[in-house]
Order: C-alpha cells, then structure tokens, then sequence
C-alpha cells in the first residue's frame, strides 16, 4: 500500500507535465515513425498546442470529452496530446465500428466535440475539428489547473451484457503505467512499436510509454500487423525493443517466426490466456530479453499484474499472471467448492 505522500506527489503529476518535460529535453528527437514519415517532439507539442487553442475557443474546458476518430498516427497523437492540453479527456473512437456504438459512446459521455482528419463515417451531434489542419500561429494555450485525479480519458468496452461501458481513466493512472515503473526500464533510445487501435487499452502503454520517456513510437499498419512474415521483417527493420501483443497475435507470429522477437528488450504479451506452447518456442528459439505476462482489464488502465518468465521456462503449465505493479494493489479470493 502506497503512503499518502507518495499519494500526494502522483496527484500532481499529469500527463501534460510529462509530456512537456520530455519536449523541453528532446525537442529534436524523433517522437513518431510511420513508414518512411518521421516526426520530432517539438513538431508533435507545436501542432498540439495549435489544436489546442482551437479546442478552447470551440468550449472546450476542464473535464470536457473530446472524441478523436483519426486514421493517420501523427494526427492521432496531436490529437491525444492537444485534448489534454485544452484541459479535456479523449475519448477514442473507431470509424470502423457501427455508426450507432459510435453515436452512443458520444451520447453517454457527453463529448462536446470531436477531432477528425477525413469526412466522418457516422453522423455526430457534436462540433467537428479537422484534426488535419492546424493553425500554427503562436497563439498560448490558456494554462488548465490539473492534477493527476482529472479525467484523461474514456474507453468503451464491450461489457458483460454487450452494451458498451464506459471506464473513466485519471491521469494518474496513465504516469502510474508508464512513468518510472519498475516492471519496464524505459529508455529513450527505445523504438515502441504502436500495434494497438486507440480504443484498445494497450494503445496507452505503447503511446505514452513512448511520449512520456521520450522514445519513439513506431506505427505499424494493419496490413503489416496481420501478416506474420510482414510483421516480423518490420520488427527487425524499426529495430524495435519494447512491444506489446495481445495472446493471439503473439501465438500467431511464434507459428510462423518464433524467432521474429530476437531483437526485443521488453516483449508483453496479454489481454487472454498467454499459450505455453508459444511462450516455450519463443524461449528456446530467439528469445527478447525479456519475456512477460501482462495481465489487467481495462478498468485498471492496461496492466495490474505482470510475470517474467524465466529463460528456463519449458513447459506446458499455465502461466502466471503475477505480481502487482508500482502503485496497484490487487486482492485475491479463494471460492469454496
């Protein structure tokens, strides 16, 4: 259990602090590649503080929910970036799901506007921003009042009944995962490779593992993510080193190329039951440095548990999920049978 002056200090820290930290140190370091497109972090803060200052002339203030329906990755995060700045939540949408789950996630969540970079594949009540076309003149962003205990953003699952609920995400929560955490040595010499759809909670530890330890994050398209040869020749070609697949994914590329993961640090492998099988051909071929089991629903902001397996692992029994993270606590029942 974490003190209350350890408590006290992370409700301080935000998000924006984070990020404007890593741009004050390494504004010409590369903070996006997509392809043959790089991006440095003073590009990414400049064109978010200019969506920013848009956002709060359309009413954007403290606590407002701002929809983000981009389809390029750098649009994406000055999205991200930008919302947060104006002082609003994100709330992550995806232009290939039903117009009615889209229109009910904005309608529930009260979104005051949303960020686009094309034409919208759904009708929106809402102020539409082109997340495309940035007035970068210097005009300041009007300073928000934050702490670590104001809303970042609002992912939508599936829930237990099929009707999409709402997670309400801190941005305490976000630094917790990523922002000097011990179960992964961020570095800024990192290459992480961006695998995940923004609505999908993993995006969060790939997106600001990267922003908030001034590494770059490498967008992989779909394509690429669903062609295990493709996948594995772009792993070796970004140089990448820090990853997260879901089990089906992972269990996917290991049939194909166990040894695709070679030239990784940090390979985090979760959202189901992570296959022994695949976990034992991928130690006994090329393995990362390390190898682990992530495990938490979306509620806990990506992870609440991890696992490292050992070198040795060789075996067919189920994998652990773990140990509690920095700043997680986790309780366990023992049912009667």
């Amino acid at each position: 259990m974490s003190s209350d002056l350890d408590r006290s200090h992370r409700t301080r820290v935000t998000v924006c602090d984070a990020f404007e930290k890593r741009v004050a140190a390494s504004r010409d370091a590369i903070a996006i590649r997509d392809g043959e497109r790089s991006f440095t972090y003073g590009w990414l803060d400049d064109r978010a503080n200019g969506l920013a200052v848009q956002l709060q002339a359309r009413g954007v203030v403290r606590g407002s929910v701002v929809a983000v329906t981009c389809t390029e990755c750098a649009n994406v995060l000055v999205a991200l970036a930008a919302i947060l700045k104006a002082g609003g939540a994100y709330l992550p949408l995806d232009a290939s799901d039903p117009s009615a789950r889209n229109r009910l996630m904005m309608s529930t969540a009260n979104a005051v506007a949303v960020v686009a970079d094309g034409p919208l594949t759904f009708t929106s009540p809402c102020t539409i921003v082109d997340g495309s076309s940035v007035d970068q003149s210097r005009k300041s962003v009007r300073k928000v009042d934050l702490t670590g205990v104001d809303l970042a953003y609002v992912m939508y699952t599936s829930g237990s009944t099929g009707q999409p609920k709402g997670v309400l995400v801190p941005h305490e929560a976000i630094t917790r995962l990523v922002v000097d955490c011990e179960y992964v040595d961020f570095q800024s010499t990192d290459q992480i490779a961006q695998v995940a759809h923004i609505g999908f909670d993993a995006a969060t530890f790939e997106i600001w593992g990267a922003l908030l330890n001034g590494a770059t994050l490498c967008a992989f398209d779909k394509g690429t993510i669903l062609n295990s040869t493709a996948f594995s020749d772009r792993l070796k070609q970004e140089q990448v080193t820090v990853m997260f697949l879901t089990s089906a994914l992972f269990s996917q590329v290991v049939a194909d190329h166990p040894d695709a993961f070679g030239g990784l640090r940090f390979l985090l492998v979760g959202g189901d039951v992570v296959s022994a099988n695949a976990a034992s051909a991928v130690l006994q071929s090329s393995p990362p440095d390390v190898l682990m089991n992530a495990y938490g629903p979306t509620e806990t902001t990506t992870f609440a548990t991890t696992y490292r397996l050992p070198s040795s692992w060789a075996t067919d029994a189920s994998i652990p999920i773990g140990r509690a993270i920095d700043q997680t606590s986790i309780a366990i029942w023992k049912t009667r049978r």
